[in-house]
């Protein structure tokens, strides 16, 4: 699978809302009478491997949860597995945290359940929204000129292709769209 990505100007992010079938002709077989249209040069198109950036941001995601691990076992950790006691005050205030703490572990499961519908690449790209065309695996993308720009500046994926990156940075700079599809 690959991700393929264009900059777009406004006005052309605007044809492509109007028409998106346009967007199959831009980014899969780049039709030079749409790239005119559209005022998408060819460097303007590039693409990375949607699989090498999902396998990697899995990777980090379990280095993250093995890190929170860590932390949540704290230095206290050692003590409690020894056997160590608290007195009554302490306790209490042990209660109130863990209660403070499973209700943020109630919020975090929710947030988890909207994530996992959430495609990570997609997440990891700052994909503010989608249009009207599929090109095999899911929806076309897009990022706004603000995502683009946070994007450039905190996607791991990009940092796969360096052609890629700079079509982000570039819109970016510029104030222009990005669109993209998986295919």
């Amino acid at each position: 699978m690959w991700i393929n990505v264009a900059r777009v100007s406004p006005e052309a992010f605007e044809q492509l809302q109007g028409e998106p079938d346009l967007i199959g002709s831009l980014l899969v077989d780049q039709d030079a009478e749409v790239l005119a249209r559209l005022g998408v040069a060819e460097q303007d198109i590039s693409g990375l491997d949607y699989e090498s950036a999902a396998q990697m941001i899995e990777a980090m995601n379990e280095v993250d949860e093995d890190e929170i691990e860590m932390d949540d076992a704290g230095p206290g950790a050692a003590a409690a597995d020894a056997g160590d006691t608290a007195d009554t005050d302490a306790s209490d205030a042990d209660a109130d945290t863990a209660e403070a703490a499973a209700a943020d572990a109630d919020t975090a499961e929710s947030d988890e359940a909207d994530d996992a519908e959430a495609d990570p690449v997609l997440v990891d790209l700052r994909a503010d929204g989608e249009l009207d065309y599929d090109a095999g695996f899911g929806l076309a993308f897009f990022l706004t000129p603000g995502a683009a720009k946070q994007a450039a500046a905190y996607s791991a994926s990009l940092g796969l292709d360096d052609e890629a990156k700079a079509i982000v940075e570039a819109a970016a700079q510029r104030g222009h769209f990005v669109v993209g599809v998986i295919s």
